[in-house]
């Protein structure tokens, strides 16, 4: 499985506004299955107040790169242009995909053993014999 994210930053003092602006939009661009979306409250050690901007993730799980190409061109793109063209210069947005290598963390360490880099840099992992 793949998580797409993109965090969404705002100034603090915009937080409120762009929460009632974003969350219908993004619910509209999520896509089916699995999506969520999450504020931040610590960053390196650091508590979410006042003086920090507003973080926003929206993430999304998908099978494959092809989902997430397509998902961002047809939904994600616009929001983004959207979302810049209300928010900038002071806010901004960065996307990045995760490879989930292990989900139910108990569950998967009796089930799978050691995992290491495979060709091309690849995480892969082995079912215990």
């Amino acid at each position: 499985m793949l998580i797409h994210n993109a965090t969404f930053m705002v100034e603090a003092q915009k937080g409120a506004e762009f929460l009632e602006w974003f969350a219908p939009l993004a619910h509209k661009a999520a896509p089916e299955g699995k999506s969520r979306l999450s504020v931040m409250r610590q960053a390196g050690g650091e508590v979410a107040g006042e003086a920090q901007p507003l973080s926003v993730a929206f993430q999304a799980e998908f099978e494959t790169m092809a989902e997430i190409e397509e998902w961002t061109a047809k939904r994600l793109r616009p929001l983004v242009a959207a979302f810049e063209r209300r928010f900038a210069p002071e806010a901004m947005v960065f996307t990045s995909v995760f490879e989930e290598i292990w989900g139910d963390m108990g569950r998967d360490r009796a089930e799978w053993g050691e995992m290491g880099m495979g060709k091309g840099g690849n995480l892969i992992r082995w079912k215990k014999e």
